[in-house]
C-alpha cells in the first residue's frame, strides 16, 4: 500500500512538560522545527512586493519574482473542546501496540525500571477537524506522525503542526495544518516512554510485581490493570468504553521471560539478548480490556469441549495450586456457553496469578487474579476463602459475556457489566460446587448488605445521567456496592418477575444484538421487552407493562420501599401501601425530596385454601396506587 507520509523525527521534536494535576510529569508539546513550506503575514507580503517593485524599476532586468510555494493557507486554530469526553470527530478502528519493558535487575536498579513503546492507531474521520483529541497520562511522547491510510498516493496529507496537553482532562491534542477529510482513514503514530513502579497502592496501567524464589532471589515481572481509565498510562489512546476497535501487540522480553497478551502468540524472533513476540489481532473491544504480562511463570493447561485453550500461570513453586482454578474456569466457561447459547469467542482463556495484585480483572483472553484468589492452598485456605475463590472465578468468567462481548456504552451504565457479573457469579460457582448451595446465599451476602447502604437519603441511583460522571475519580466512584450488589439484586428481581426462561432468552437476544459493541440500560430493556412479547406468559406476568416502565423505578431512583399490609378482618381483605424505607426515620428525614418516591411492585401471596407457592396470586402496585 502506498502511503503519503509526514514524519517528525526525534531530532525534530521539541518536548516541554508541566506538572500534572497530581504532580506527575506529562508531555505537553511536540513541535516540528522544520515545517515544509511557509506562510507569510500581510506585512511580509507587502515588503516583498515593495522590494520587487524597486528591483524592477532600478535595473529593468528583472522579469518576475519567484516566491516560495507556500501551499494553501493553514486552517484556523481549532476551537477548544470543553467536555471531558473526546469529541465525535474521529473514531479509532485499530491499534498496533509495541512495548519494550526494561525490568532486568542485571541491567539497572529496579527503581529505574521503565518501558518504551509505540502505537499506530488507525482512525476514521467522522467530522471535519484539524485537531485530534486522545488520552495519555504519565507518558513522555517523543514523536508523532500522521499519514493517510487510504491506498491513494494522491491523498492529501494533513501535516502535523504541534501538540499540547490538557493536564486536568488528560487530553493529548494533536493539531494538523489542514483538516481531515470526512470518511477518510488515517494513521496516527506515536512513540512514548513510561515508568515501571512497584506500588501496592497504585496498581494501574502496567506495573511491577515480584516474588521471592526458592533461593531467596527477588524475581521481577510486569502486569497490567487498565480498568477503568488506565489504558492511557500504557499507550496514548481514546480511553473510553464507547469505542470498540481491534488491537494487535508486539512485546519485547528477555529470553528468560515469557510474554502474554489477550490473543495467542503468532511468532517469536530474536534480536540480540531480546525476544520479540508478536500476537494476533483481538476481537473488537474497549481499551480497558487490553492486558500485558511479562514474567517467568510456569504453566498448566486444559481445553473446553468446544476447543478453547485454557491455561493457568503462576510462579514456578506454586503452579500445582492453580489446578482448581484451571478446572473451574473450564467448567464455568462451558456452563455459560450452554446457558446463553453463545460460544466463548476467543481462542484462549488464560488466567494468571499475580503476586501483590488486588482482586481480579476480566481482560478478554487474559484474566489476572491475586495469588490468594487463584491459588488454592489445601492446607491453609479456609472454607470462606475457597468459597470466595469459586465466586470470583464465576464473576470474571461471566464478564466474558457481560462486559467483554457487550460493553457498557458509558460508565453510568457500568451495572450492565458488574451487576450481571455479580448476579451470575453465584450461578457459575453453584455449577461447580452444587453441594455448597451457593445460590441460596445470594440474599445474605449481596442483597442484605447493600440494603443498609441504599436506605440512606444520600444513596445514589443505580443508573445516573451521563453528564454526571465525567472525571476519572467520578468514574471510579461508580465501582461501588450499588453497582455490584444492588445491580445483582435487580437482575435477580427481573428474573423472578419475567420468569427464568423468558429472562434468559431475553439476555441472549441482548447479547446477540450488541455483540462486539456497546449497550445502554435502555438497550437491555428493549431486548427483554421484545422477548416478553414473544413469550405471552411473560407479558402476562408483567401485567401488560413495558419492562422499562417497571425497572426505571428501580434503576433511576435510589432506595427501596417498605410494604405495609393492613388486614380487614371484618370484610376479609387487606390494603397494601408502600413508602421508601429510610434507616433513620426521624421526622426531619421525611422532608427529603425523594422520601415519597414509589416503585413498581409485584406482590405475591397464597391463601389458606391455596397454600402452594408454585402458583401464587400476583398483584401489581403501580406508582402511588394502593393495592387491595
Amino acid at each position: 500500500m502506498a502511503r503519503a507520509k509526514f514524519t517528525v523525527s526525534s531530532s525534530q521534536v521539541a518536548l516541554e512538560s508541566q506538572e500534572n494535576v497530581d504532580g506527575e510529569q506529562a508531555t505537553v508539546v511536540v513541535t516540528d522545527d522544520n515545517v515544509k513550506g511557509c506562510w507569510l503575514s500581510t506585512w511580509e507580503m507587502l515588503l516583498i512586493a515593495g522590494m520587487a517593485a524597486v528591483l524592477v524599476t532600478a535595473s529593468g532586468l528583472v522579469v518576475g519574482l519567484t516566491v516560495p510555494d507556500c501551499g494553501e493557507a493553514p486552517s484556523p486554530p481549532p476551537t477548544k473542546h470543553d467536555g471531558w469526553r473526546t469529541p465525535d470527530t474521529v473514531t479509532p478502528l485499530h491499534y498496533a501496540i509495541e512495548l519494550k519493558p526494561y525490568l532486568d535487575p542485571a541491567d539497572m536498579d529496579p527503581e529505574d525500571f521503565y518501558f518504551t513503546g509505540n502505537v499506530n492507531i488507525t482512525v476514521r474521520c467522522d467530522k471535519e477537524t484539524n485537531r485530534i483529541y486522545l488520552h495519555t497520562r504519565r507518558l513522555e511522547v517523543s514523536a508523532i506522525q500522521v499519514y493517510s491510510a487510504n491506498d491513494d498516493t494522491a491523498a492529501a496529507v494533513p501535516e502535523f503542526v504541534t501538540s499540547s496537553y490538557d493536564a486536568e482532562r488528560e487530553f493529548l491534542m494533536v493539531d494538523l495544518r489542514s483538516k481531515l477529510n470526512v470518511g477518510a482513514t488515517y494513521y496516527l503514530y506515536m512513540e512514548f516512554t513510561g515508568k515501571l513502579v512497584k506500588d501496592p497502592n497504585a496498581m494501574n496501567g502496567i506495573y511491577l510485581s515480584s516474588y521471592t524464589s526458592a533461593n531467596g532471589t527477588e524475581m521481577w515481572h510486569m502486569a497490567s490493570q487498565l480498568e477503568s481509565t488506565s489504558a492511557r498510562r500504557v499507550f496514548p489512546c481514546f480511553d473510553e468504553p464507547s469505542f470498540s476497535p481491534t488491537y494487535e501487540a508486539v512485546i519485547w522480553r528477555k529470553k528468560h521471560h515469557i510474554a502474554l497478551y489477550n490473543t495467542p502468540l503468532l511468532s517469536s524472533s530474536a534480536s540480540g539478548e531480546w525476544m520479540i513476540d508478536r500476537f494476533g489481532v483481538t476481537l473488537p473491544m474497549p481499551t480497558y480490556l487490553n492486558a500485558f504480562v511479562v514474567c517467568d511463570f510456569s504453566m498448566i493447561e486444559t481445553e473446553t469441549m468446544h476447543g478453547t485453550q485454557v491455561r493457568a500461570f503462576s510462579q514456578p513453586g506454586r503452579i500445582d495450586q492453580a489446578q482448581y482454578s484451571l478446572q473451574a474456569t473450564k467448567d464455568i466457561l462451558e456452563f455459560f456457553e450452554h446457558h446463553y447459547r453463545i460460544l466463548y469467542p476467543m481462542d484462549k482463556s488464560d488466567l494468571v496469578a499475580v503476586p501483590d495484585k488486588g482482586g481480579a480483572m476480566e481482560n478478554w483472553g487474559l484474566v489476572l487474579y491475586r495469588e490468594g484468589i487463584m491459588l488454592y492452598d489445601t492446607e491453609k485456605d479456609s472454607v470462606s476463602q475457597h468459597k470466595s475463590r469459586a465466586t470470583v472465578i464465576g464473576h470474571e468468567i461471566a464478564h466474558q459475556w457481560f462486559g467483554n462481548l457487550v460493553t457498557c456504552h458509558w460508565w453510568t451504565h457500568i451495572w450492565l457489566n458488574e451487576g450481571f457479573a455479580s448476579f451470575l457469579e453465584w450461578q457459575g460457582a453453584d455449577k461447580i460446587e452444587p453441594e455448597w448451595k451457593l445460590w441460596e446465599q445470594f440474599v445474605v451476602d449481596n442483597l442484605q448488605s447493600v440494603m443498609r447502604l441504599d436506605s440512606v437519603p444520600s444513596a445514589r441511583a443505580l443508573v445516573v445521567p451521563d453528564d454526571v460522571i465525567n472525571t476519572p475519580s467520578e468514574i471510579s466512584s461508580m465501582f461501588d456496592s450499588i453497582t455490584y450488589d444492588k445491580g445483582g439484586a435487580v437482575c435477580r428481581m427481573m428474573e423472578y418477575i419475567m420468569g427464568t426462561d423468558s429472562f434468559n432468552n431475553g439476555l441472549t437476544l441482548f447479547l446477540e444484538r450488541h455483540s462486539y459493541g456497546t449497550a445502554t440500560t435502555s438497550d437491555l430493556w428493549d431486548a427483554l421487552q421484545e422477548q416478553s412479547l414473544l413469550d405471552g406468559s411473560s407479558a402476562d406476568m408483567l401485567d401488560g407493562q413495558h419492562i422499562q416502565t417497571i425497572m426505571n423505578t428501580w434503576t433511576l431512583q435510589n432506595g427501596y420501599p417498605v410494604i405495609t399490609v393492613t388486614r380487614d378482618y371484618v370484610n376479609g381483605g387487606a390494603t397494601v401501601s408502600q413508602q421508601r424505607f429510610l434507616r433513620d426515620s426521624s421526622p426531619t428525614r421525611h422532608l427529603t425530596r425523594n422520601y415519597n418516591q414509589s416503585y413498581e411492585l409485584a406482590l405475591e401471596w397464597v391463601t389458606a385454601d391455596r397454600d402452594s407457592w408454585t402458583s401464587p396470586e400476583r398483584l401489581w402496585m403501580h406508582g402511588d396506587a394502593e393495592g387491595e
